[in-house]
């Protein structure tokens, strides 16, 4: 490059989450001993990345919200059928001496059952889609690189608490409203349904 010095270092990591951090130590350690540099890391010398990473996130975002608004929705018509479905059923568990708030209890329990089992089995099957994609080692090559890297889902605690609570909250407060409105019913009319 007909210059007399090193005009720039590259350090490559084999853990792309520790890039922060060796950078945070690099920097105290060249501040240590005198020597003025500056430290990059790849993602502040490729504005593009940032600008592309920002429109995924808006565009993930946006697609996560409304999903969750979809799966509220669903889950809101599916509790109210089946809670509908037992009308009768409900009001023999009046007549018998339930109070409303003992129905409400009874039908938020079953709606916390379900969105409990639902969940689990949600996280486990993605987690079983995230393996199996992880499995097939599909690579990329990234623009500005020559080496591909491989493409790969992460898969650690909050891949799978976060849907995990989303989706039992998501069932409880679609479960809310039926719910109250079947404890709301009167004896006289839940038993006349047919």
């Amino acid at each position: 490059m007909s210059t007399a010095g090193i005009d720039r270092v590259v350090v490559a990591l084999d853990d792309l989450a520790a890039t922060n951090g060796t950078r945070d130590r690099l920097q105290r350690a060249l501040d240590a001993a005198g020597i003025a540099l500056e430290i990059k890391t790849w993602d502040e010398l490729s504005p593009i990345f940032r600008q592309l990473s920002s429109l995924f996130d808006l565009l993930f975002g946006f697609i996560a919200l409304a999903m969750a608004l979809l799966v509220f929705f669903i889950i809101l018509q599916v509790l109210t059928l089946a809670f509908l479905e037992r009308t009768r059923e409900l009001g023999t568990v009046r007549a018998l001496g339930t109070t409303r708030g003992g129905v409400f209890a009874q039908l938020l329990a079953e709606a916390a059952w379900l969105a409990v089992l639902g969940s689990a089995l949600g996280v486990v099957i993605g987690l079983a889609v995230g393996g199996g994609f992880n499995s097939l080692g599909i690579q990329w090559t990234p623009p500005g690189t020559v080496e591909p890297v491989i493409l790969s889902v992460r898969i650690g605690l909050s891949t799978f608490v976060t849907p995990f609570l989303l989706g039992v909250v998501a069932a409880l407060l679609s479960s809310l409203y039926p719910a109250l409105q079947m404890s709301r019913l009167s004896i006289v009319d839940a038993l006349r349904t047919e």
